[in-house]
């Protein structure tokens, strides 16, 4: 019988963005390793690793790894790292949580990556983390895992 507690038992998890204790990334995360996944994070600002990595005892110590979705290198990098240890993927969260408001009332594949091609602000302002514009790049590094019943799901969890 599954319950709760073994629904994902096997599986193996990214969530990408995880960004505090407070954040949806670290929610989704905590509620995968309670039903029995093994999971893995990323970050994708090296000033929030020292809000995340205090929160691993809790999730099972997965891997944490730096990710800029901007950054084809990093996003090669983490896909890598997932087929050396892990040789599969079951699932993927993009926990991302910034678009341009005009991106938010759209569809995902509408957005346009070019907007998020730019550096980030100055630390002392609002960050402006991508989202969108990235989320079909990340689903190309999904390719080599897909299966029969296997598909991706985007879930908007608000906006302006």
């Amino acid at each position: 019988m599954t319950t709760r507690t073994n629904l994902l038992s096997g599986k193996k998890g990214l969530v990408l963005g995880v960004a505090n204790g407070n954040s949806i990334g670290y929610g989704a995360a905590l509620a995968f390793h309670r039903a029995g996944a093994e999971i893995m994070l990323t970050y994708g600002r090296p000033t929030t690793e020292q809000y995340v990595r205090p929160l691993l005892g809790d999730l099972g110590a997965p891997d944490l790894l730096h990710c800029d979705v901007r950054d084809d290198a990093q996003l090669e990098a983490l896909f890598a790292h997932i087929e050396a240890k892990w040789g599969r993927l079951d699932f993927l969260l993009h926990a991302i949580a910034y678009a341009p408001k005009k991106d938010l009332h759209g569809r995902v594949v509408d957005c346009l990556e070019s907007r998020f091609r730019t550096p980030p602000k100055p630390l002392n302002t609002r960050p402006t983390p991508p989202t969108n514009g990235y989320f079909g790049r990340q689903c190309l590094h999904l390719d080599p895992y897909r299966c029969e019943g296997w598909r991706v799901e985007l879930i908007k969890l608000g906006g302006g």
